[in-house]
């Protein structure tokens, strides 16, 4: 099965993150995540067995930081790799320590399960599009980025990290919690 961990963004905040997209999508051309599928990636597991997420289920919930009543902005936007080529739209999430921690913890257990350590910095984000071809005029792009390069866009409270498998369908990918923490 193909997995991930990652934070779930409240239905509230991804209804004012697409409206906000659709000012760049009605500019550019660009795939745009489902609003029901907007979430902070944590970790990436890849094809893995329903063995190791068992066993990834157990370390991290010997592991995880409970400190509750950490709330998470969703903040600022930013494009990778750059302004004038860009290829995934985002938004920002903070505060980053927490959520560095929350990576790093979530890394070193799957990769005592043999899961590859990401090898790109960690930056938490959360995907709002991907360009597949290179655009021709990046200036829509660095409007935008102008315009909510520095805007908070919502918070979640008592965020949670769900253990996600994630099917890739024609229309998209489709995803099912498989375990849940409150973080």
């Amino acid at each position: 099965m193909r997995a991930f961990l990652g934070i779930p963004c409240p239905e509230g905040v991804g209804r004012k993150l697409t409206e906000i997209f659709s000012e760049l999508t009605d500019k550019i051309t660009v795939k745009a995540v489902r609003p029901e599928n907007y979430h902070i990636t944590v970790k990436f597991l890849g094809d893995v067995d329903e063995n190791l997420t068992e066993k990834l289920v157990y370390k991290l919930t010997e592991r995880l930081d409970k400190a509750g009543d950490r709330n998470l902005d969703i903040r600022y936007a930013g494009v990778f790799p750059n302004p004038g080529s860009p290829r995934v739209i985002w938004a920002g999430a903070g505060p980053e320590e927490p959520l560095k921690k929350l990576n790093t913890t979530c890394e070193e257990a799957a990769f005592e399960l043999g899961v590859d350590k990401e090898a790109r910095e960690f930056h938490p984000h959360l995907t709002l599009g991907r360009i597949k071809k290179k655009i021709s005029d990046p200036r829509p792009v660095i409007n935008w980025l102008k315009k909510y390069g520095n805007r908070k866009f919502g918070e979640i409270l008592n965020p949670s990290l769900v253990l996600y498998e994630s099917k890739l369908t024609s229309a998209g990918p489709q995803y099912r919690e498989l375990e849940q923490w409150q973080i």
